[in-house]
């Protein structure tokens, strides 16, 4: 019988320590587990039966928690394999943010004196345009004043012969 009161002060005392008896406690898998175990010590039973019973389910619960702990490594490697991938592209990305400010440095002056020689250009041209009209308003009247010209002298000459 001490035997059997120390087992369930240490099971007790187990039971309110270890992180891992106090989801068995608060679950019903848990309350079904101690139930059994009460009844198999009241009835008088192998305490060594009832340990065993521990042990396996200490097991179990044992194997549960590698096979989630796997499975979450198994996410957390995906995870961290994305950030990675998340990290180079952000990394390449602003690689070409600075490259394309350096460029806009560099060509920013070379685009402004190439507007401003655009500009220039075209108020020539516009100069050279309005010149050629007038050249050709004064060409226009020079040829009205030569044909008279000819016209007087044709006249004279008919005259004089």
């Amino acid at each position: 019988m001490k035997t059997l009161t120390v087992f369930i002060l240490c099971l007790a005392v187990c039971m309110s320590t270890t992180d891992l008896f106090a989801e068995i406690r608060e679950s019903d898998f848990g309350a079904t587990l101690t139930q059994t175990i009460e009844l198999q010590l009241k009835s008088k039973d192998n305490v060594g039966e009832v340990i065993a019973m521990v042990k396996e389910v200490r097991k179990q619960l044992r194997n549960e928690q590698e096979e989630n702990a796997s499975a979450y490594k198994v996410v957390a490697d995906a995870c961290r394999a994305d950030f990675d991938g998340y990290d180079r592209r952000t990394d390449s990305l602003e690689a070409v943010v600075t490259k394309n400010k350096r460029l806009v440095m560099i060509d920013g002056p070379v685009f402004e004196d190439r507007t401003t020689e655009k500009g220039n250009r075209e108020n020539e041209l516009a100069a050279r345009t309005s010149d050629l009209a007038a050249m050709n308003e004064e060409d226009a009247f020079l040829k009205d004043v030569f044909a008279g010209v000819v016209e007087e002298h044709n006249a004279v000459r008919s005259m004089m012969h």
